[in-house]
């Protein structure tokens, strides 16, 4: 009797770690590559030891309405009630974040995070507590920023 069950033990832990082993997710790597913007001149270089560069986008409409002006309402929204921001401190946040200068043609480290089948990608954005993101797709080698999909290939 005591035979069997420890037969019976030794059988479902088997069993168990095979269910548990085919239920792992398969770790999800970046292709490193020029990823290129359809019909248009505009890339992103993903390099060797996690570092990205952006040739050739025009980030000045992004940096108002995603970084710039997301960061004044939430400093406008943690003020006391009838306060309003000054207009010297919308000018300083407006000065502070300039994703021209901080990744146009400039190689910058990132991160990444496995987000359910892609693979997120982020820079922390200088002078904000945001970042700068773009989603990596491996089942089609493309990238995704700011609504725009890059495919990888040669130009």
């Amino acid at each position: 009797m005591k035979k069997n069950v420890i037969q019976i033990v030794i059988l479902c832990l088997s069993v168990m770690s095979i269910v548990c082993s085919c239920g792992e997710k398969k770790s999800l790597t970046i292709k490193k590559g020029v990823y290129w913007l359809a019909d248009t001149d505009t890339s992103i270089t993903l390099g060797d030891n996690n570092t990205l560069t952006v040739h050739g986008y025009d980030f000045k409409k992004l940096e108002e309405e995603a970084y710039e002006n997301f960061m004044i309402r939430m400093e406008q929204a943690n003020m006391p009630e009838g306060e309003k921001i000054s207009d010297e401190r919308i000018k300083q946040i407006k000065d502070g974040v300039d994703l021209t200068k901080q990744f146009l043609d400039k190689t910058v480290n990132y991160e990444t995070q496995d987000e359910d089948g892609v693979i997120g990608i982020y820079v922390p954005v200088n002078n904000s507590e945001l970042f700068f993101y773009v989603q990596y797709f491996p089942n089609n080698e493309s990238l995704v920023f700011n609504e725009h999909i890059f495919k990888r290939k040669d130009k």
